[in-house]
């Protein structure tokens, strides 16, 4: 599976938080539901909607 492939590389991936949970955030990666971590989130700048 290409998810697989980019942990094992550790390639940065691009997504979006969809909500905060315990512990850290929901996030949509790549068409998938996923978990990260508060301490692995690294904040970047946001787009708008507009």
């Amino acid at each position: 599976m290409e998810l697989n492939k980019i942990w094992r590389t550790n390639t940065k991936v691009k997504g979006f938080i969809i909500k905060k949970v315990k512990g850290g955030y929901s996030v949509a990666i790549a068409g998938f539901i996923t978990f990260i971590p508060f301490r692995c989130y690294k904040k970047r700048k946001r787009i708008s909607n507009d």
